[in-house]
């Protein structure tokens, strides 16, 4: 006290009881809003913590704690059998995915998906012979070609092949030297064949009907294989862009109609509801909260500070309700 001014000392301890005389009568006023929102926070942080834990079920002196485990590792079986409803009957029901499938976007990207297989197969080298190749082929051909009678009974099909063949033949004159265009163009060759291709297609079927074709296809595969089989199926079926884009096209619309008229039995080879319903139950507690976390926590954590606004708000009600009394 000896180093403080006159007077000083004094001033300084009444400024300080002033501000705590202030603090005091501010107290009731402030204490009601400033504990709602700890306590609305507080509260709505522990009723996100149980959702998620405890992970196990506690017991105290042998007694089942209430609320153990929490609320999603209690009914985590009923959790993945409603996910698994709601994915097959809902995300990825045959419905929404034949709505997919008629999406412009799936068809382009579909068709250059089939493009990059299509030119993929065409530029690889057939060079694989022997015994084995013979035993495939002659287990597979008979049911290759009861498929390729069925697809060529089609009317579209025959159609599309009256084209393919069109083209192939302009494209084939299109890629000759000038004075072999010339020469196929004054005898006419290439229209006569053209004119020709829906009678030169139906001969194609016709022989595909054949009972003895299975075994020919079979011989003759064998022999190209032998003596072609280092080279590329482009260096024998030259096609324009044009043409390419003709077949990628058909191709394209196959598959989907394909996959739109065989979507309720693919649905159910797949069972998609119990894989999922089995994915979900695999998946350990901590991951599935993990998930969660990841997707919902943002807007959790805003719950949290809504708990808190709403506190503060009843506090303040309560303050209002104080000055009217």
């Amino acid at each position: 006290m000896a180093d403080c001014p006159t007077g000083s000392c004094d001033d300084a301890v009444i400024g300080q009881l002033w501000h705590m005389d202030v603090l005091i009568n501010l107290l009731p006023w402030l204490a009601p809003p400033i504990l709602g929102a700890v306590i609305g926070y507080v509260t709505n942080r522990i009723a996100i913590q149980m959702l998620f834990r405890p992970r196990a079920v506690k017991r105290m002196l042998g007694f089942h704690v209430p609320f153990t485990p929490g609320i999603i590792p209690k009914n985590r079986n009923e959790l993945a059998e409603s996910i698994a409803r709601a994915v097959a009957g809902e995300l990825i029901s045959p419905e929404a995915v034949r709505a997919r499938l008629n999406n412009p976007e799936l068809s382009v990207s579909l068709e250059a998906w089939i493009r990059a297989q299509r030119r993929s197969l065409m530029d690889s080298r057939l060079d694989t012979s022997g015994a084995d190749v013979q035993e495939l082929l002659a287990d597979l051909m008979p049911t290759m070609m009861e498929g390729l009678r069925r697809m060529l009974r089609q009317p579209a099909v025959r159609a599309a092949m009256v084209e393919v063949g069109t083209d192939m033949v302009r494209d084939t004159v299109a890629n000759r030297g000038a004075v072999a265009r010339t020469a196929i163009g004054a005898s006419g060759m290439d229209r006569v064949i053209i004119n020709r291709m829906p009678s030169i297609v139906d001969a194609i079927i016709a022989s595909a009907e054949s009972t003895a074709t299975p075994d020919r296809m079979a011989g003759l595969i064998r022999q190209w294989m032998r003596t072609d089989g280092a080279k590329k199926a482009s260096d024998f079926l030259v096609l324009s862009e044009a043409t390419e884009a003709r077949i990628d096209g058909y191709l394209m619309e196959r598959l989907i109609a394909f996959l739109s008229a065989e979507l309720p039995a693919i649905s159910a080879m797949l069972n998609v509801e119990r894989l999922v319903m089995t994915q979900v139950k695999t998946l350990d507690v901590v991951e599935v909260e993990r998930m969660i976390l990841d997707v919902a926590g943002h807007h959790l954590r805003w719950i949290n500070y809504f708990g808190a606004g709403l506190g503060a708000l009843i506090g303040l009600a309560q303050v209002a309700l104080r000055l009217l009394g």
